[in-house]
């Protein structure tokens, strides 16, 4: 999402980051997504109910310059599409009494960190049904039905840009980033 068209607490996440144009987000098993090294058992562990995460990622250049072509797909959304979107992830931050999100530590490259949230991660509550939840909630037509892998998020959302009117791309465009590990339910 462009840093400079996010408002509210969310838009707070970017300013620890001089220069962020752009921030991903990304939910996951908050022991798994946090572990310096993955282990079978650890993946296995991910698949019942556990804490949730999220991990935030601020870029200064374009996420495709970070990601790669391939792995970003670019949504055009109205301000009230990212309006709903931002409060979509605030909601999935767990804020503490004062409002400000809990930080839990550095994430696993520089520009990113992961703040604890409220929801609750398991087989059924996993990082591609929270992306595409996030999609829902700005009123872009992604189901959770036949979506369990990444790569069938990610068509999703190429089916969905594929859909959208075209034009050239202004402030309030988001760029999904997705497929991988590190990156399982970038928003």
């Amino acid at each position: 999402m462009p840093a400079a068209a996010i408002s509210g607490p969310v838009a707070e996440l970017g300013l620890a980051f001089p220069g962020v144009r752009f921030l991903v987000f990304g939910f996951g098993d908050r022991a798994y997504y946090m572990a310096h090294a993955a282990t079978f058992l650890g993946t296995l562990e991910a698949l019942f109910p556990g804490p949730g995460v999220i991990l935030v990622t601020a870029l200064k250049a374009p996420p495709a310059d970070a990601f790669g072509d391939d792995h970003v797909v670019t949504l055009r959304l109205s301000p009230a599409q990212l309006g709903a979107m931002t409060t979509f992830i605030q909601h999935a931050l767990e804020s503490r009494p004062d409002g400000s999100m809990q930080r839990l530590g550095d994430g696993p490259y520089p520009g990113s960190v992961f703040y604890a949230s409220g929801g609750t991660y398991d087989a059924f509550h996993n990082c591609n049904g929270w992306t595409l939840a996030a999609l829902r909630s700005g009123g872009l037509p992604a189901s959770r039905e036949g979506a369990i892998f990444s790569g069938q998020v990610m068509d999703q959302a190429r089916r969905i840009a594929g859909q959208q009117e075209p034009r050239v791309p202004s402030p309030p465009d988001m760029k999904a980033a997705g497929e991988g590990r590190s990156q399982c339910a970038g928003t």
